[in-house]
Parts: structure tokens; C-alpha cells; sequence
């Protein structure tokens, strides 16, 4: 199981597919159990609620059964959304929801925001998998940083003066590894939440026998998917340590390599291929009308375009 492989990308679309058709229904005319204590769902909350549940059919794909549930949040999001790993979220920029004549083009960035920051989660999911697993075992091993980093590392995952040679062990399948101390040293590395590390760790063998037995997306910049999600580790660690801020991963910051991290590769890729299947899914909805890919500047109010 995984977001990248296609299946899973096609039938991702199929619930935002038909939300873009029913995107000017009138409120309460689409069945939902989660209505307002009135008993009636404004037609913003009602877009609301079936973009939720339509992020919330994929996710299970992602991950090995019993994932701890990404909680999802509607809210300024300063633009079209963002995952954090330290609470296990997903923020949906608001704003949308209230527009009655949105474009396809903001409609289909938005849908393909929750796919892109999702596969931000199973990133960092498969990257705690990795250490868990540790390279004897076909994981991988914690980044060299250096002795005092490691060391300084182990001491906030309550490593108690084992130091280097403990941690390391951590994560080569020694008989000295601990589960407790891999399990922080992963929480302390990723910066995401330790429940989700502990699933990853329970979980370890799924990467080995699941998630690098699948066919290597032809974006990968690695020769396997093992190599390549050790990329996002490093990738993810580096963040951790290095403290880049939200300003610091923005299109108008100075680090005009953002774009070309590994974690960030992969995802536009992944959103390239939602997209795609977005427009097919569409069109092949009511042929009779344009394509949506050549009209995304128009809204959802124009009926020649889009129907009713």
C-alpha cells in the first residue's frame, strides 16, 4: 500500500471528481451524518465535509492497517494547505469553500493539496519505518552527524550515557537495540508524533516486504525505493535540526533549492500525476462538455463549461 502507485491515484480523484460536480448543490441537498446542531448544513459546510471525507478515503492507502488517524483542519493556511508531523495534521486553506464561482484551475490545486501534503506524512511514516528496521535488516541508519550531535540526540531520547555506539546500535539489529530509545531517537530525528512512530516501528517489516517490493516510480532520483526513502529521511532530519520554518520553505525565501528537496520532488510529482487523473476523471464524466484541463480559469458557475 502506498499513495504513489497508480490504482491508488485514480481512485483518490473519483470522490473530488464528483465533488467539483456538486459543487453548487444546494446546502443539506447531499446526505452527510456530521450536520450542524440546527440539522441544517450550510453549503460552505457541506463542501467542507465531503472534501474531509474524500482526503480521508485515501489516506488508509498510504499506510499499514491502523495508522493513527491524520487529524484534518480548515484555517487560514497562508496558502493552498500544509501537513505537520508534530501533531499529525492536515491544514486546508478555508477560503474556498465559501466560493460559489471557484475556478477548476484553484479547485484541482486545492484537491491535489491534500494528496501532496499526505504523501508528506507516509514520507516521514516511511522514513521512521527505515531506522525502525535499520540497514542490517534493509532499513536504514540514522544520518552521521558527527559524534556530539548523535550523542546530544541520545541524551534527549533518554539515552543515558550510552552515546554514540548505543544509538547506532539502536538501529543495526544487534541484540542491544532498545526499543524505547529507537523509538525516541526516530521521534527526536523526524519531529513527527511518537504514537506514529511506534505504529512505523510495530509496523517495521512492512517496509521490507511491502512498501520496496513496489515498482520504483520512474520520478524516484534513486535506483530503489529503500535508497529513495532514505533520502526523505535525510531530507526530513535535516529540516528537524536545521529549525526551516515555513517562511524558510516559501516560494519568495532565499532557498530557491526548496523545490528540489527530495521530499519535494516526489510530491509535486505525485500532484502532477492527481491532477492528470483529476482532468480525466472529469471529463470522462460528461464528454459532451469542454475538456476542464483548457478551461481552469473559468469558475464553477459557468454551466456551458462545467454543467450545472
Amino acid at each position: 500500500m502506498s499513495l504513489q502507485t497508480p490504482a491508488n491515484v485514480a481512485a483518490a480523484v473519483v470522490p473530488f471528481r464528483d465533488l467539483w460536480r456538486d459543487w453548487l448543490q444546494p446546502a443539506g441537498a447531499i446526505p452527510y451524518p456530521n450536520v450542524t446542531p440546527m440539522g441544517v448544513m450550510s453549503r460552505e459546510m457541506q463542501r467542507r465535509n465531503l472534501f474531509m471525507a474524500a482526503t480521508q478515503a485515501f489516506i488508509p492507502n498510504g499506510f499499514p492497517a491502523g495508522v493513527p488517524n491524520i487529524t484534518i483542519n480548515y484555517g487560514a493556511a497562508g496558502g493552498w494547505g500544509f501537513y505537520q508531523g508534530n501533531n499529525w495534521s492536515l491544514t486546508i486553506d478555508s477560503q474556498y469553500f465559501s466560493q460559489d464561482a471557484i475556478t477548476y484551475s484553484d479547485f484541482r490545486e486545492l484537491a491535489s493539496t491534500a494528496y501532496h501534503e499526505v504523501r508528506h506524512a507516509e514520507q516521514d511514516y516511511r522514513s521512521a519505518q527505515g531506522l525502525a528496521l535499520g540497514l542490517a535488516n534493509g532499513g536504514f541508519n540514522p544520518p552521521a552527524m558527527g559524534n556530539a550531535a548523535v550523542v546530544q540526540m541520545g541524551a534527549n531520547a533518554g539515552d543515558f550515557g550510552g552515546g554514540f555506539a548505543a544509538i547506532q546500535a539502536a538501529f543495526n539489529g544487534n541484540p542491544m537495540q532498545n526499543a524505547v530509545t529507537r523509538q525516541a531517537v526516530i521521534q527526536n530525528l523526524l519531529g513527527i508524533q511518537a504514537n506514529v512512530v511506534q505504529h512505523a516501528d510495530f509496523n517495521q517489516m512492512d517496509f521490507a516486504n511491502n512498501f520496496v517490493t513496489l515498482p520504483v516510480p520512474g520520478w524516484f532520483t534513486r535506483a530503489t525505493s529503500r535508497l529513495e526513502a532514505e533520502e526523505w529521511m535525510r531530507c526530513s532530519a535535516a529540516r528537524t535540526l536545521a529549525g526551516m520554518n515555513a517562511w524558510a520553505q516559501g516560494p519568495n525565501a532565499p532557498y530557491a533549492f526548496y523545490a528540489n528537496l527530495p521530499v519535494e520532488h516526489d510530491a509535486h510529482n505525485i500532484e502532477n500525476g492527481f491532477q492528470a487523473d483529476l482532468n480525466t476523471a472529469i471529463t470522462a464524466m460528461n464528454p459532451a462538455l469542454p475538456a476542464p484541463a483548457a478551461n481552469a480559469a473559468q469558475p464553477r458557475t459557468n454551466a456551458l463549461v462545467f454543467g450545472p
